[in-house]
C-alpha cells in the first residue's frame, strides 16, 4: 500500500517505529513525542533504508495525560496538515510506540480525519510472548478506521439533520455514505442507512407538501425488519415513532375530499409548529398559521354549506340568505362580481368576508370570529408587517405563539382533532 504522509508516536522501543517506516516508506513523517523521545527521532531516521523528505515533531508536555497528549496534536496537527498540503484522509497514523495515553490520544484525533491506521506487531516476543516485539520480528497491520466502517460521524450527522428537519441533507449524506461503504461494507451499517435514507425521502416530501404514501410504507418495512436487531436500538425506536404516523398520512393521500382537505389543515397546522420549534423560523411559521385560518373557514363553507369561496354564485347562497341579504352583505364588504367563461357571474370571498359569511348564516366559527375580529386583525397586522407579508419586521417567537393559539382554539371550535397532530420523530444518536 502506498503511504505518502504519516504521523507516528515514538516510545522508548524505537525498532518498531523503524520497521514501520522501512515497510511503508513515507515521504513525509510526523513524530509525536514526548519530551525525551524527541530526542530518538534523529537516530530513528539514519537507521532508515532510504531518506525522509520532509519531518515534523510534535512534543506533549505530559506523556502520561491523555488530555495534555490529545490537546497538543489538535492544536499542532491542522497546522502541519495545512503547511505541507494533506489530504487529511490520506494521513497514516501509526500509534504503535510511545506511552499507552499517546497512542489513545492519537487514535482518538486520527479517528476524526483519517481512514488509515497502522500497528506493528510482531511474531515474536520477550517476557515469553507478553513482552515487547523482539527486534527483527515485527509484522505491519493497516487497518481502517472503525469509525469509517461503522459510519459512526456520519449516523451522527444524520441524526442531527433529521433533528432539524433538514431531510435534504439527511438524504445527500446517506447517499454519499453508501456510496462510499460500497457493496461489501457492513450489512447492517448498509442497511441502517438505507433506511435513514427512505425515511428522510419520505419526510421530505411530506414537509413539503408532497407527501408520498408509498414511499413512507417502504421506509416502515425496511424499519420493521432492523428493529429486532440488538446493535441497532434506534430504529425500533424510531418505528414506535412513525408507525402511528401511517393513518394521518393516508387521510392526506387517499379517501374523499372532506377527509382530505381536514386532514391537510392538520398537517399545515404541524408544519407551521415544526418550522417554529425545530428550526425557530416564526415568519414561515406565521405564514403558514395564517394560511390554516383561511382554509378553516374555507372548508366550514365548503363542507357545511357546498359553497366554494373561490366561486360564489348566487344559487349558492339563496339556500342560505334572500337576495335582499346577498345584496347588502356584498355592498357592505365591498363584493365584486366577476364573470367566468361561460359569461356567468360569480364572487370570491377571502379571509375576513368568509368569517364574515359564515356569521351571516349564523354558523358559531364565524359568530366567534366575528366576536373576536378586532383581535384577530390585531394578529393579522403582526402578520401582516413580516418580511414574508408586506412588511420588514420579523415575528418574534411571542407573537408566534399568541398566533399559534388563537388558531389552536379556532380549530377546537371546529373539534378538529388536533390532540394527536403528526409529530415527525426525533432521533437519539445515542441507538445508532
Amino acid at each position: 500500500m502506498s503511504v505518502k504522509d504519516m504521523i507516528i508516536s515514538v516510545g522508548g522501543t524505537p525498532g518498531a517505529i523503524t520497521a514501520s517506516l522501512n515497510h511503508y516508506r513515507p515521504n513525509r513523517v510526523i513524530f509525536f513525542c514526548s519530551r525525551r523521545t524527541g530526542e530518538d527521532v534523529e537516530a530513528i531516521k539514519r537507521n532508515l533504508h532510504y531518506t525522509l523528505r520532509d519531518t515534523e515533531k510534535i512534543l506533549t508536555e505530559d506523556a502520561e495525560s491523555l488530555g495534555e497528549c490529545y490537546t497538543a496534536l489538535k492544536v499542532q496537527l491542522p497546522k502541519i496538515i495545512s503547511n505541507w498540503k494533506i489530504q487529511p484522509a490520506n494521513l497514516t497514523v501509526d500509534y504503535t510506540g510511545g506511552t499507552k495515553t499517546m497512542s489513545a490520544a492519537l487514535v482518538l484525533v486520527g479517528v476524526e480525519i483519517t481512514n488509515q491506521f497502522s500497528y506493528v506487531g510482531g511474531t515474536e516476543r520477550t517476557k515469553g510472548g507478553v513482552g515487547v516485539v523482539v527486534d527483527g520480528r515485527e509484522r505491519t497491520i493497516m487497518a481502517e478506521n472503525p469509525y469509517t466502517q461503522m459510519a459512526v460521524f456520519e449516523m451522527v450527522k444524520i441524526v442531527a439533520f433529521f433533528n432539524t428537519a433538514r431531510y435534504k441533507d439527511a438524504m445527500d449524506l446517506c447517499q454519499e455514505t453508501l456510496k462510499r461503504l460500497g457493496p461489501d461494507g457492513d450489512i447492517v451499517v448498509r442497511r441502517s442507512i438505507d433506511c435513514l435514507r427512505s425515511y428522510a425521502d419520505a419526510f421530505l416530501r411530506w414537509d413539503n407538501f408532497n407527501p408520498n404514501f408509498g414511499l413512507f410504507k417502504k421506509a416502515l418495512k425496511e424499519n420493521e425488519d432492523l428493529s429486532g436487531l440488538a446493535e441497532r436500538p434506534g430504529f425500533k425506536d424510531i418505528f414506535s415513532k412513525a408507525q402511528p404516523l401511517n393513518n394521518h398520512l393516508e387521510g392526506l393521500t387517499a379517501g374523499d375530499e372532506n377527509r382530505k382537505n381536514l386532514a391537510f389543515i392538520v398537517d399545515l397546522f404541524a408544519n407551521a409548529v415544526r418550522r417554529a420549534e425545530w428550526e425557530n423560523k416564526f415568519d414561515d411559521a406565521v405564514a403558514r398559521l395564517y394560511s390554516v385560518l383561511e382554509r378553516v373557514a374555507r372548508f366550514r363553507l365548503l363542507e357545511k354549506y357546498g359553497i366554494d369561496n373561490s366561486k360564489i354564485q348566487d344559487r349558492d347562497i339563496c339556500k342560505y340568505l334572500s337576495e335582499q341579504e346577498w345584496a347588502r352583505f356584498k355592498e357592505k364588504f365591498h363584493i365584486i362580481s366577476t364573470k367566468d367563461k361561460k359569461d356567468e357571474f360569480f364572487v370570491q370571498t377571502g379571509l375576513k368576508t368568509s368569517y364574515f359569511l359564515l356569521a351571516e348564516l349564523n354558523d358559531d366559527l364565524g359568530r366567534k370570529a366575528q366576536t373576536q375580529w378586532s383581535e384577530i386583525e390585531e394578529r393579522l397586522n403582526l402578520r401582516n408587517k413580516s418580511p414574508l407579508a408586506h412588511g420588514t419586521t420579523p415575528v418574534s417567537e411571542i407573537v408566534y405563539t399568541k398566533f399559534k393559539d388563537f388558531v389552536l382554539d379556532f380549530l377546537k371550535t371546529m373539534n378538529i382533532p388536533i390532540d394527536n397532530l403528526p409529530q415527525f420523530p426525533h432521533l437519539d444518536a445515542s441507538l445508532f
